[in-house]
Formats: structure tokens, C-alpha cells, sequence
């Protein structure tokens, strides 16, 4: 017990805990979110469906959800509390490999950095893969410095194992595996070098062909996923700031990454191989027809930029053991400080899809929360609602946000709709061709619109539009941010 709680472990992930755990159910789903809502909630034939289609490289995290919601439920604690595990692994992750290369008060900051950072409490609160991402990258690190150290395998088994659930879910951050590889040619001693590049390489080449067909797939989706991701957006000075989602903190852990490299120079060697080597490679790649050089995407780096972080903060020698001690916890309170406004912009009602802080936002957040309550207020059974051109405008996750915010029995029902997402096997609906089919005598119609409207009929496509005018009539309407939510009544 009491090994325990010296752990340098224990208290960043504890306070990692208390920090993703906090206020987890206030901000509002957004559209990944609701994507993963989506999906999950369908039949395991239907999601296998949907990934010969789009998402393969989201396949796996979607398939452990479907089950996961199955016992714990679709709220957004329960949606939302794999990813606060998976961040508190990490920062335990971080702190054991800190100890293992710098000593334990460099682990213990660098723990406590990685959870500072308020694009990791954010992604902690976040029903998407990243979170698993950065754990697996954290422990794919910490495994293969002890295979490096032992002559057993299981650290090689581990390693391989951790690569291919990366691939699974996130193929860029394979890239990782580069920033090893030279970690280890930098640090191996030549007569060791060969003998151990060949089982990294062994454990490598295994754990990336297991996720091979995933990768593969994936490649072949890449265009339609992330072709809308601006090919101008690949300036570091840009994206780092938005990685952290913190000016400040980003350049203040660049800056411990340098005092790191200076005071430990060939110690910091691996971890600086890991920490560099995949941003060079994926901005490389980057630089083609696709551009993967994106805040989320380089998620993965922040905690090995961490680990150099906390070294950086332990890195002066001091002769006492209290000035030791307190010289980091200072530093800590200092980069604190400086990711407040962060943690505050990513901690809004509407704070998930400002993926873009510290710059401004390049699209108007959607309220799907007080659309559903507008809805649920005067609501009345048989109620139907539509939603104009829902598939051409599908990604704003519109009818997914209010109908996941909807109280069970509020339920109106659907019209010009063919096929449900879920049956088109699509992350959209399908409308019918023939709008007459898909219509009844609703005396009643909610009309839901992701932008502001006076004019919620005039939205619809002509075809439709000739069914509702001129026996509706617009008679009550609302604009909640992002949205429309507006009441058609039959003359």
C-alpha cells in the first residue's frame, strides 16, 4: 500500500481522474460525437456494413462501443468514460516512462504535464477513438523500453499487440513506429544494435499486418474522410497551438523540450526520436494531395512531448531535496496558469466543435440540446418533423443531435424519409423519390434547419415544398445557435 501511493504514477492519473471527470455531461455532443452515436447503436452486421463504405479506420472503436453500450448505456457519461480511462492510463503511462529515462520527479511532472494540457482533458470528455489512441502510444512506448531492457519476450508480444490496436484505430499514429526505430539506433549500442532492431522489427512488421487490412481499407476511404481538412493548414505555428489547444502551453512545452534535450542530451535521446520523428514524417506525408497534419491527428505526440516536458522542469540538478521537489511543482503551477484559458474555452456548453482554439472558429456551433427541449416543450403526440435536404447537408448531425436529446416520449416521426442512415447502411438517410410516399395528414410538423431561417418551408426541395404550401403555415419558431427549430400547422 504504501509502494503504492509513493507510486510517481498514482497522483497525475488521480488528478487526471478528477479533472476528466468533471462537469463530463455538460458539454453538448457534437457531430463525431453523434456519428459514433449513430453507428453504434446499430446491429453488428449493419456497422460492418457501414465500414465497407466509410470509417473502416474507425471500425474497431465502434465495434468495442456498440458492446460497450450495451451494458453501460448511450448517455454521455457512459459514452464518454472509455476515453476518460484511456487518458488516465496514459498519464500513468507518461510518469512510468519519465521514471524509467529521467528519474521519478521527471516522471511524476511529466505526468501531471500530459493532464494539464487542455486538449487532453478535452479529448478525455470525447465519444471518438483519440483517447484510446494516446493510451496505446503512451504504453507501446513504456513496453518496448522494457523489452529494450530485458531479454524476455513478452515486452515484444506487448509492443507488436499495442501497434496493431494503433492501427486499428488510428493508422497515422503508426508513425510512432518510426520515431522508435530511430530512438534506438540513437541509444543502442553498436554490438546490441542488430539483435535488437531485428525483434523491433519482428514485433513491428507483425502488429502493423495484423491491422493491414484496416490500413488498407482505410487508404481507400482516405479522400472521401478528411478531403474537406484545408491543404494551407499544414503551418506548424498553426497546428501546434491547436494540438494543445493552448498557445501557451504548446510553445512552454516546446521550450522544456529544448531545456530537456540540453541538460540531458544522449538520456533524452529515444524520447526525442518518439516525440519528433512522427510529426517530420507525417507532415511529409502531408504534403501530398491529403492533409493529415491535423490538431487531432497528432494527438498521439503530446504525451511523449510531455515526458521530455517534465525532464525539462526536473532537469536542474539542485543540491537540496526540497528545491528538487519544489523547483517542478512551480513550473507546474506556472503552465497551469497558462492553460486556464484553454481548459476554459474547451470546457463550454459548446466547446466540441472548437477543434480550431486558439484561433477563432470556422463554423457557428449547433445547440442540439436546446433545439431538442424547444421541441419537447410543445410537443404533442402525432407530431411529425422533417429535415429539408437532410442529406446533402448530413454531416451537421442535425437529426442525430435533437433526437438524441429528445426525452423518450417525445418521438415524432420522420417524414420524406426512405431509409434511416442505419438501413442505407451510410452515415445519412436517404430521401424518398417520391415525396407523396413518405408523407401523411400530419397535422403537425417540426421543421429543424442547421442555420437561421425565417422561412423553415421555403428550405425544402420543390417537390416537397409543393405538398406543404399552401396547406401549412409557419406559427412558431426559434433560433437556437446554429439552428432553426420552427412549427408547421395544417390550416
Amino acid at each position: 500500500m504504501i509502494r503504492t501511493l509513493r507510486g510517481v504514477w498514482l497522483w497525475p492519473s488521480l488528478f487526471m481522474a478528477g479533472i476528466a471527470l468533471w462537469r463530463i455531461r455538460y458539454a453538448e455532443m457534437w457531430q463525431d460525437e453523434l456519428v459514433t452515436i449513430s453507428v453504434i447503436s446499430r446491429s453488428t452486421r449493419q456497422i460492418l456494413s457501414l465500414l465497407a463504405h466509410v470509417d473502416a479506420v474507425h471500425g474497431t472503436y465502434y465495434l468495442f462501443m456498440h458492446y460497450w453500450v450495451q451494458v453501460f448505456g448511450d448517455g454521455p457519461l457512459a459514452v464518454r468514460l472509455p476515453s476518460v480511462l484511456a487518458m488516465v492510463g496514459a498519464v500513468a503511462c507518461v510518469a512510468l516512462i519519465g521514471q524509467r529515462l529521467f528519474g521519478p520527479i521527471a516522471g511524476m511532472a511529466g505526468g501531471f504535464v500530459l493532464a494539464i494540457v487542455p486538449s487532453v482533458t478535452r479529448f478525455a470528455q470525447e465519444a471518438r477513438s483519440y483517447a484510446l489512441v494516446v493510451l496505446l502510444v503512451s504504453l507501446a512506448t513504456l513496453l518496448l523500453l522494457r523489452a529494450l531492457g530485458r531479454t524476455t519476450v513478452t515486452g515484444w508480444v506487448g509492443y507488436g499487440v499495442c501497434l496493431a490496436l494503433i492501427g486499428c484505430l488510428n493508422p497515422v499514429a503508426l508513425s510512432v513506429v518510426a520515431g522508435h526505430l530511430i530512438g534506438i539506433l540513437a541509444t543502442t549500442g553498436r554490438g546490441a544494435r542488430l539483435r535488437t532492431v531485428g525483434k523491433f522489427s519482428l514485433a513491428a512488421v507483425l502488429g502493423v499486418l495484423v491491422a493491414g487490412p484496416v490500413i488498407y481499407q482505410g487508404t481507400q476511404q482516405a479522400t472521401r474522410q478528411i478531403n474537406w481538412i484545408n491543404l494551407e493548414a499544414r503551418e506548424v505555428w498553426v497546428v501546434w497551438p491547436r494540438t494543445f489547444a493552448s498557445a501557451w502551453v504548446a510553445w512552454a512545452v516546446t521550450v522544456l523540450l529544448v531545456v530537456a534535450l540540453i541538460a540531458y542530451r544522449r538520456r533524452a535521446a529515444f524520447a526525442a526520436a518518439a516525440a519528433l520523428v512522427p510529426l517530420l514524417v507525417i507532415w511529409l506525408v502531408s504534403l501530398g494531395d491529403l492533409n493529415y497534419f491535423f490538431s487531432k491527428y497528432l494527438l498521439f505526440v503530446v504525451p511523449l512531448w510531455a515526458v521530455l516536458a517534465g525532464a525539462g522542469l526536473a532537469a536542474v540538478p539542485w543540491n537540496s531535496p526540497a528545491l528538487r521537489a519544489a523547483v517542478p511543482a512551480v513550473g507546474l503551477l506556472v503552465l497551469t496558469a497558462m492553460a486556464i484559458p484553454g481548459q476554459k474555452a474547451m470546457r463550454g456548453a459548446l466547446s466540441h466543435s472548437y477543434y480550431t482554439y486558439p484561433d477563432p472558429r470556422v463554423s457557428e456551433p449547433y445547440a442540439y440540446r436546446e433545439a431538442a427541449s424547444i421541441i419537447a416543450k410543445k410537443y404533442q403526440p402525432g407530431d411529425a418533423i422533417g429535415f429539408p435536404l437532410l442529406p446533402k447537408v448530413w454531416w451537421f448531425m442535425h437529426d442525430k443531435g435533437v433526437f438524441y436529446y429528445l426525452p423518450q416520449n417525445v418521438l415524432p416521426h420522420a417524414i420524406f424519409l426512405e431509409k434511416s442512415a442505419a438501413q442505407n447502411d451510410e452515415l445519412y438517410a436517404t430521401e424518398c423519390p417520391v415525396p407523396e410516399e413518405c408523407f401523411g395528414n400530419e397535422q403537425r410538423i417540426w421543421v429543424v434547419i442547421p442555420y437561421h431561417t425565417g422561412n423553415a418551408v421555403g428550405q425544402f426541395p420543390d417537390e416537397q415544398r409543393k405538398l406543404l404550401v399552401p396547406g401549412y403555415t409557419q406559427v412558431y419558431a426559434e433560433f437556437p445557435p446554429g439552428l432553426t427549430v420552427a412549427l408547421l400547422q395544417r390550416q
